[in-house]
């Protein structure tokens, strides 16, 4: 998890902090204390200190730097080194059993399943999965709601109950990793980890979590099962019924689901991995593809203006994760943009020139400001039909 200089500083000093494009992550082995009320690390520090204090460091414990709208929910934490322990305060919890703490922030964009799979869970699993539940976490912008419907996946990392930061208190560890470590969308590189874990690790470890039973998908089924995922407000496919009949004609059977189906993750990552296909328009309700049986296929539909994102989100990870995956491209006359703008317009022929104006304008215009009519006669249909001979041969 540290580089190998990193690691030399923390076998001399017993302290080490790695920080990169979208992560702060600082590991100690020295005794580590927490006042939770006023978010203070402190470190005894080694003697080759010559200093009694030496600085404060300020870290926020979510993993996306570079997104100053998550970063502005997460409160940050300040490390002080300390060599005279007269200096620290003395312990209100000491915990029974002596194992290290992660201390993590459920701020950032914790009510977004997208961001929750690829900027906590999978950068939780990197951080904490080697202490094999002895661990203990601290997490800091408390959300109870976040708490609960991740539980799952909290237990199986930690024998222990979590700590809420916002109680207070100074809570007591032998060591300790402060922060996150993330790679990349919904991503895991096994080259950065010292134990070498990978996709098959993560989603072994999540499938146990939910208690999944199908880790690979059975061929040619008899009738295959489509999740259709329905989207409110905006991208919404506003001939829905028409869809889920021309899939049924072609012999699918059709689960359609909305986004509140998805807050009872129990109960919805089951249903995900019952599935064959599972079949939606670009946005955060793809990243249940995390539930998948490996050789079950994603069909993403992609409005204009969301080509970049479909791909490093979600088409990427999926072939990772041993799924098959196709994109469904939406012309013109298959969205509302249509009618708004000429074809000629760079929103149409030139999505990269909206984007050089600032994210909110280009989200505007292709997230909140589109929605889909499919060409279920021929198009769609052609996809779907082309989606039932990948997973019959």
């Amino acid at each position: 998890m540290i580089a190998e200089e990193d690691r030399f500083q923390l076998q001399e000093t017993g302290f080490s902090c790695n920080s990169d494009l979208e992560t702060d992550v600082c590991i100690t082995t020295k005794d580590v204390r927490i006042d939770t009320q006023s978010l203070h690390v402190y470190i005894s520090s080694s003697r080759k200190v010559t200093s009694q204090v030496k600085g404060i460091k300020s870290v926020k414990p979510y993993p996306k730097k570079t997104d100053n709208t998550a970063m502005g929910r997460v409160r940050p934490l300040q490390i002080v080194q300390v060599r005279n322990s007269r200096l620290i305060p003395k312990c209100d919890h000491t915990h029974m059993v002596p194992v290290p703490v992660v201390i993590f922030s459920s701020g950032g964009f914790s009510d977004n399943i997208f961001h929750v799979i690829s900027e906590m869970i999978i950068p939780l699993f990197l951080t904490s999965w080697h202490f094999r539940s002895q661990v203990q976490f601290i997490i800091t912008d408390y959300s109870p709601l976040w708490v609960e419907q991740y539980g799952r996946v909290l237990k199986r990392l930690s024998a222990y109950e979590v700590v809420n930061a916002d109680n207070g208190g100074v809570h007591c560890f032998p060591g300790g990793v402060i922060g996150l470590k993330y790679h990349q969308f919904l991503g895991i590189n096994s080259t950065k980890i010292p134990k070498g874990y990978n996709y098959d690790d993560f989603r072994r470890f999540l499938f146990d979590s939910y208690d999944l039973k199908v880790n690979t998908l059975l061929v040619n089924p008899s009738k295959p099962i489509v999740v259709l995922i329905s989207r409110e407000g905006s991208r919404m496919l506003l001939n829905e019924n028409e869809i889920v009949n021309m899939m049924v004609e072609l012999g699918f059977e059709v689960r359609i689901v909305i986004p509140s189906d998805m807050s009872d993750l129990e109960t919805f990552s089951s249903l995900v991995n019952s599935c064959h296909v599972l079949v939606g328009v670009h946005g955060a309700g793809i990243v249940n593809e995390v539930f998948l049986p490996k050789g079950a296929l994603v069909v993403e539909i992609i409005p204009i203006g969301l080509e970049w994102q479909s791909t490093n989100y979600y088409a990427k990870p999926a072939s990772r994760m041993g799924l098959k995956y196709l994109k469904y491209h939406v012309g013109l006359g298959e969205s509302s943009l249509n009618g708004s703008y000429s074809p000629d317009d760079p929103v149409i022929i030139d999505p990269s020139s909206i984007y050089a104006k600032g994210y909110l304008v280009a989200k505007a215009i292709y997230l909140d400001g589109q929605n889909l009519r499919l060409n279920v006669t021929n198009k769609f249909r052609d996809t779907m039909s082309y989606a039932l001979d990948l997973l019959q041969h």
